[in-house]
């Protein structure tokens, strides 16, 4: 009687300890490192990473612009070709989870700024359904529609393509990019001759201390 408890409780820790490793799994899919689109295979050499958090399109792009990788801060990403998109697609999102991206016209109906990033400012649509796409966008037929005010981005809505959605809108993730041009800034090249002049007058102070 004792062995076949044994056994049971053999078979029950191998099925935790499956079930664990599966979790485990889950969990690093869920926050796996960013993703480069590397120059020598066409990219920018930006990175990206998706976030699996439900929020509204505000909090995402709060949470990305606090967030940072290799020294360079985060924004909702900006998608300025079709083949920043595709790389996304497969290489970022393959679930084509619908994630927020860094979109918006809420400054002027029908403006759609990027609102973040090296692209910050920059429009890449104007007007609704059927308006002028001015860089690039996918939208999904008869997208954008404002309907009951929506004035953000959203990509993997339907097919792969892109909707407008309200501020009270959340999703499941959200796209964060990491560029070069994000930097956090560094100390300006004018600073220099400040610094050694000042490490200059040190050297001064200490010979006169000396000679004293």
């Amino acid at each position: 009687m004792m062995l076949t408890l044994f056994g049971n409780g053999t078979r029950l820790l191998r099925g935790v300890a499956l079930a664990g490793c599966a979790l485990g799994a889950a969990s690093t899919a869920a926050s796996a490192l960013p993703v480069q689109w590397g120059v020598g295979s066409g990219g920018n050499g930006h990175w990206y990473e998706l976030v699996s958090a439900s929020h509204t399109w505000s909090s995402a792009r709060t949470a990305a612009l606090s967030s940072s990788h290799l020294g360079m801060t985060g924004y909702l990403a900006t998608v300025t070709s079709a083949a920043e998109y595709d790389f996304l697609t497969t290489s970022v999102n393959p679930g084509q989870t619908t994630a927020f991206l860094g979109g918006s016209d809420e400054g002027v109906e029908g403006a759609w700024l990027w609102m973040d990033g090296p692209e910050a400012g920059q429009q890449f649509w104007s007007g609704g359904s059927g308006g002028t796409e001015l860089i690039y966008a996918n939208w999904n037929s008869g997208e954008p529609n404002d309907l009951t005010g929506e004035d953000y981005l959203t990509g993997w809505a339907s097919g792969a393509l892109w909707n407008d959605v309200r501020a009270s809108h959340s999703t499941a993730a959200y796209v964060v990019e990491y560029g070069p041009a994000s930097t956090s800034a560094v100390p300006l090249p004018g600073a220099a001759p400040l610094l050694v002049a000042a490490l200059g007058g040190l050297a001064v102070l200490r010979r006169k201390r000396r000679a004293g």
